[in-house]
């Protein structure tokens, strides 16, 4: 293979390699993007636990408890207010994380009227389990039903918050990996159009003076020396070409 199908190979290769590490870069970025096939899944996923598992932040779980307790054996109800109990603690422990988290300020407002409702709930269910006489138990369910309806109302008030917010920053990030891609399609490109200009510029001023040496080698063969090679440089080839020209004048 001459020295110039190996340059030129060798560029076509390095400019190849560019274009196979942007199709797997593009192809990486389109199955990370919002929408893409990993975040799908992973948004179908939590959407899977959220329809399995009755949220903490809802005490719709604690409601249907109360029913079973009003329709409760005694011999059952000591059960029932075990699992009221670990019910309210699991939400205490939501509730504190949440109160530690950065959110949106409308978020934030929306969470804490769902609480504030919610500690309501709680605490009439705590005076209901305190009160023995049927006057006071018929007064309390009603409480905790009007408390149970306000925090309805508030949690879907913060189920729309919340989508709205989470479309908004689906659409940012969207936006912000778009521009992404375009920034590193953009960089690509420069790169691949500066290494071609820099590979084409390598590739003839090395064969240039070789083809000129190569002229000049072969009309020596044929006796004349009058043909001069240039020298300009410090590099391998000029001073090749010098002692060609150095040669020439001795013959």
């Amino acid at each position: 293979m001459l020295i110039k199908q190996r340059l030129l190979f060798m560029i076509m290769s390095m400019l190849f390699g560019m274009f196979i590490i942007a199709g797997v870069l593009s192809w990486s970025m389109n199955d990370l993007r919002i929408g893409g096939k990993l975040y799908n899944q992973i948004v179908s996923d939590k959407d899977l636990l959220a329809d399995i598992l009755p949220p903490p932040a809802y005490v719709i779980e604690s409601y249907l408890t109360v029913y079973q307790l009003l329709d409760a054996e005694q011999t059952d109800k000591t059960a029932l207010w075990k699992t009221m109990d670990r019910l309210k603690s699991e939400y205490e422990a939501r509730k504190h994380f949440w109160a530690t988290q950065s959110i949106p300020d409308n978020l934030r407002q929306a969470l804490n009227d769902s609480h504030r409702q919610a500690d309501q709930f709680y605490q009439f269910v705590d005076g209901y389990r305190a009160h023995k006489n049927d006057d006071s138990d018929a007064a309390m369910v009603i409480n905790i039903q009007k408390a149970y309806a306000a925090h309805r109302v508030a949690i879907d008030e913060l189920v729309s918050a919340s989508n709205q917010h989470f479309e908004a920053v689906s659409r940012e990030a969207d936006d912000s990996l778009s521009l992404d891609v375009w920034i590193v399609i953009s960089v690509l490109l420069i790169v691949f159009v500066f290494s071609l200009q820099q590979g084409w510029t390598t590739l003839t001023r090395i064969m240039r003076p070789i083809t000129q040496m190569q002229t000049i080698v072969q009309n020596m063969s044929e006796g004349n020396f009058s043909g001069r090679a240039k020298s300009v440089g410090r590099d391998e080839l000029s001073v090749l070409a010098r002692q060609l020209n150095f040669r020439s004048v001795a013959e």
